[in-house]
């Protein structure tokens, strides 16, 4: 499963569960421009605000799962230097 087909799994799923949660992310974000030199368009969408704490976390999970799937362990110590 690519990274693409995982995110957007996540979010059709908090959408199913919670369908004011669209409401909630969009909720004033600013509009913003993308531009994409490569293929020449424009794409109009918005800025969304990323909860730091909340990807951290999940970031922590994911490198532990992945420490764990190569060594057979649990890395016990902390993530961060």
């Amino acid at each position: 499963m690519t990274a693409k087909d995982h995110f957007q799994s996540k979010i059709v799923r908090a959408i199913e569960r919670n369908p004011g949660v669209v409401n909630l992310i969009m909720e004033s974000q600013p509009p913003v421009l993308a531009v994409d030199e490569k293929a020449g368009e424009n794409h109009n969408t918005v800025a969304v605000r990323i909860d730091d704490n909340r990807l951290d976390s999940a970031l922590e999970h994911v490198s532990r799962g992945i420490y764990f799937h190569h060594f057979g362990e649990k890395w016990l110590r902390g993530i961060r230097t």
